[in-house]
């Protein structure tokens, strides 16, 4: 149970650390975002989550990876978490890509 908590630390901290930059670039460059009513709180949460996820789902290979554990012991939950893990980094990706110009404070980037 302690490993899980570990996990779920520094999942949250990786995800917090890579939305923070596109958080502080939405407060500092768009004018539309200026009040809280119009910041994009949903946007966020997701950009927040969505590596949060990732993280939290890589860590095990990881883990078994360092600890000399055999990676093909198990090939359908690899592929699993090997799949969950490409759909998750390219939604993180394509997010990105959308939302980049309103990060930057281009008017009407909707």
């Amino acid at each position: 149970m302690n490993r899980i908590t570990t996990d779920f630390r520094w999942a949250t901290l990786i995800g917090f650390a890579l939305t923070l930059p596109f958080a502080l670039l939405e407060l500092t460059l768009n004018q539309a975002s200026k009040t809280v009513a119009n910041f994009p709180f949903a946007l966020f949460a997701l950009l927040w989550l969505l590596p949060m996820l990732f993280t939290f789902t890589f860590m095990p290979l990881i883990r078994s990876g360092q600890t000399g554990g055999a990676l093909t012991a198990s090939p359908l939950r690899l592929v699993g978490r090997v799949s969950l893990l490409a759909l998750l980094a390219l939604l993180w990706v394509a997010i990105l890509r959308d939302q980049l110009p309103c990060f930057l404070g281009v008017p009407n980037c909707d």
